[in-house]
């Protein structure tokens, strides 16, 4: 059969209201590389951003009153997909995705009988043979999508079987059974991918809506300089989609895409989407030269976290001369009982060396921390109490306190899912969103829900008291300006701009109160 036009989408997005924290659809970069490499082998094809075409539009969701979602209806996605489309692409990188993407393609193949239809990204990677069970799709590609799309695309117009083409799984038309085909070998040489192909998706509305992944510092472009992390901690499902694998762009490749956006979009920062970018200092210290070389006035910054193995005061001042304002670190805990059980190799001792290098060349730090890991106790606890309030003397700007959350593709996961902890469905995947509300979700085998979610507040409280305490008047500072001038330095003002401006901008023009689902 001949390919006339491929359709890709990209889901709404799905918003917890009552969560103490906010969640808003970010520029999808996947998939933007996905265009890339249509474009490149001269495929006609249309993106559907059903996020970024609709950032204003936020509707209950219709299964779950505690949910949101923001973006496109179905009927408005399924109205904008062009009648010659033979395939249809959907990202799915997010369980709390999926319900909704499922219930996408099945509405898909009422209006598109005999379109072929494939899925990409963690969810779907850690999940070949739910997704195809729980949905219309004919298949799903499992890892890195550039190489694997364009082969199973080529497979559909030749009318081959997918049977040979590695990292795919797929569902047999007549018999309905399974195959997953063995997993694709990860892309070496990245500079082989063209660049993400932002021309087909909505990327202007992100910009101006100040949606991205980190503190606003103007407009802003997510971009990558590496992929995957050589670390194995059990509660990360990033392991299934990348494999322990890390592989870095070559740096001055990376610079000349940063300065086609300044050029394009009048970019002003960027949001480096990285696993763990400081793993390669070489290529890091190159990255942060060459951005002073070439003159580009520009702030950047690490929100994803990163590793401190390579993070030094070398790295420190040659990144903060070239614009790096905010990075994160992940302690996640400081009970070494909890580090082990969960294979987090880190030095808490190293890391605060990397915090107080970190301060001392001015660039804000956060740190994540996690707690209800399933041998969590008051007493691990305790440990890590007193560890961040040493994070908020030390000059840490920010902490994010996380529950425990069994991403699909963990090793965690899979074991409490193997003993019967977990029971996977819609339903579980929906409620993913929602482990940071109030007493709804324990893991951790002697702490109830309403226990772990009195830590996760402890924790922050004691956080920014002692923060304000050592650092008032930066604390005040950063507050005012968020306040009345929506200029953000770290996350804890990046909550107040969403709270105060964005978020009510859109849910209040909307007559939805925060916190209720009509």
């Amino acid at each position: 059969m001949s390919i006339k036009t491929i359709t890709l989408i990209n889901p709404p997005g799905i918003k917890a209201i009552k969560s103490l924290g906010l969640n808003s659809p970010n520029p999808p970069i996947g998939l933007a590389y996905i265009a890339a490499v249509l474009n490149k082998s001269g495929y006609r094809y249309k993106v559907i951003d059903m996020a970024g075409e609709a950032l204003n539009q936020v509707y209950p969701y219709e299964k779950r009153t505690d949910l949101f979602v923001q973006g496109l209806t179905i009927e408005e996605a399924l109205s904008r997909i062009p009648m010659d489309t033979d395939v249809i692409g959907i990202s799915c990188m997010f369980g709390v995705q999926w319900p909704i993407i499922s219930e996408l393609t099945k509405r898909i193949r009422m209006n598109f009988p005999l379109v072929f239809m494939v899925a990409g990204g963690e969810q779907v990677t850690a999940l070949p043979e739910f997704s195809l069970l729980d949905s219309a799709l004919n298949a799903v590609v499992m890892g890195e999508g550039e190489r694997i799309f364009p082969a199973l695309i080529n497979a559909v117009r030749q009318g081959e079987s997918l049977s040979g083409i590695r990292g795919v799984a797929f569902q047999d038309g007549i018999t309905n059974s399974i195959t997953v085909n063995p997993r694709e070998d990860r892309i070496k040489d990245l500079d082989s991918i063209p660049w993400p192909d932002w021309s087909s998706i909505p990327i202007e509305n992100y910009i101006d809506a100040d949606l991205q992944n980190g503190v606003n510092r103007g407009r802003s472009m997510p971009i990558i300089s590496s992929r995957g992390c050589p670390f194995k901690c059990t509660f990360c499902s990033n392991r299934r989609m990348w494999d322990a694998k890390f592989s870095a762009r070559n740096p001055y490749d990376v610079v000349s895409e940063m300065k086609n956006y300044i050029d394009k979009y009048r970019i002003e920062n960027f949001n480096f989407q990285d696993l763990t970018a400081f793993v390669d200092k070489k290529k890091v210290m190159i990255l942060a030269q060459e951005i002073v070389r070439q003159g580009l006035k520009i702030t950047w910054q690490l929100p994803s976290g990163t590793r401190i193995e390579s993070f030094d005061d070398e790295v420190a001042k040659a990144t903060h001369k070239s614009g790096c304002r905010n990075i994160a670190f992940a302690p996640e805990s400081a009970s070494p009982e909890i580090l082990k059980s969960v294979k987090k190799q880190v030095n808490l001792d190293h890391m605060e060396r990397a915090i107080k290098i970190a301060v001392a060349n001015k660039i804000n730090l956060s740190c994540f921390i996690v707690v209800g890991f399933p041998s969590e106790s008051a007493e691990t606890l305790k440990l890590t109490l007193k560890y961040v309030r040493n994070l908020a003397r030390l000059g840490v700007t920010d902490i994010g306190v996380s529950q425990f959350v069994p991403y699909p593709g963990s090793e965690l996961f899979d074991e409490l899912m193997n003993s019967g902890i977990i029971e996977l469905n819609n339903d579980y995947l929906l409620s993913t969103m929602n482990f940071y509300l109030k007493g709804n979700y324990s893991f951790a085998r002697d702490l109830s829900p309403e226990e772990i979610y009195r830590w996760q507040l402890r924790l922050l409280v004691n956080f920014y008291f002692t923060s304000f305490l050592f650092f008032p008047i930066k604390t005040i500072k950063n507050i005012l300006n968020a306040l009345f001038f929506k200029k953000e330095e770290t996350r804890y003002a990046k909550f107040i701009t969403d709270v105060v401006y964005r978020r009510s901008r859109i849910f209040l023009s909307k007559n939805i109160k925060l916190g209720e689902s009509s």
